[in-house]
């Protein structure tokens, strides 16, 4: 997720601090109002982002484009917006693992490890292709485009998510779809009498027999022509 709003390089260091300030819940609050993956303290950076509300920063694709923000205008650094866990008297903080400034070491790290963002089987496949010399070069192609896809879909998503948990976008659907019902109220009450009277003016113009009641008629005048002969 963090790759997908814009980390970068810095996605796993990003992650690193994530799982340091909220051990990855992306709904928790705490005492003072720091919320969601990065405990961005929403009570202060509301006033300079008004649409960072509590339950905006819940979601985390939100709360790590807020982080972006913060880390951007600290400097790119993480040491300005947020301090070690062991600062504050924790253990295993993200310090060891992640530099405070620009090109830190997990930073530095995946500029020589093209596989350092990975985990799990997907890093086992990129190590893999990498040793087997030349012939990796399209599994590696092949995982960063659905590494892409997958961040484009998550993007896609958390916009709908959002969208769909404003209950103003909720009230502008009733409105939307009221107004259009009371409109077609209105048009049929306005349209229908003379619709009736156009009806009733066409009906009165019609001849009285169809073309089937005149066919009808001219059998049975033949069938009786026949029986009298």
């Amino acid at each position: 997720m963090a790759r997908a709003v814009g980390w970068g390089e810095r996605s796993a260091d990003a992650a690193e601090v994530a799982m340091a300030e909220s051990g990855g819940d992306d709904k928790i609050v705490n005492s003072i109002g720091c919320v969601g993956l990065m405990q961005i303290n929403q009570p202060v950076h509301v006033k300079a982002h008004p649409t960072w509300t509590r339950k905006w920063l819940q979601n985390p694709m939100n709360n790590l484009k807020a982080a972006l923000v913060l880390y951007e205008a600290a400097g790119r650094k993480f040491d300005g917006p947020w301090l070690d866990s062991r600062d504050k008297g924790g253990g295993g903080g993200w310090g060891g693992k992640v530099s405070g400034s620009s090109g830190g070491t997990r930073g530095t790290q995946v500029d020589d490890d093209p596989c350092g963002l990975l985990y799990g089987p997907a890093k086992e496949a990129c190590m893999e292709a990498h040793e087997g010399g030349g012939g990796g070069g399209g599994v590696l192609d092949g995982m960063a485009e659905t590494a892409a896809q997958l961040g484009r879909i998550a993007q896609a998503v958390a916009k709908a998510g959002n969208w769909l948990s404003d209950p103003n976008n909720w009230v502008r659907i009733a409105y939307v779809g009221g107004g259009a019902f009371l409109a077609l109220v209105a048009v049929n009450t306005i349209v229908q009498p003379y619709a009736a009277r156009s009806y009733r003016q066409v009906a009165g113009a019609l001849p009285t027999k169809t073309a089937k009641d005149v066919a009808r008629q001219v059998r049975g005048t033949r069938t009786t022509e026949t029986r009298e002969q």
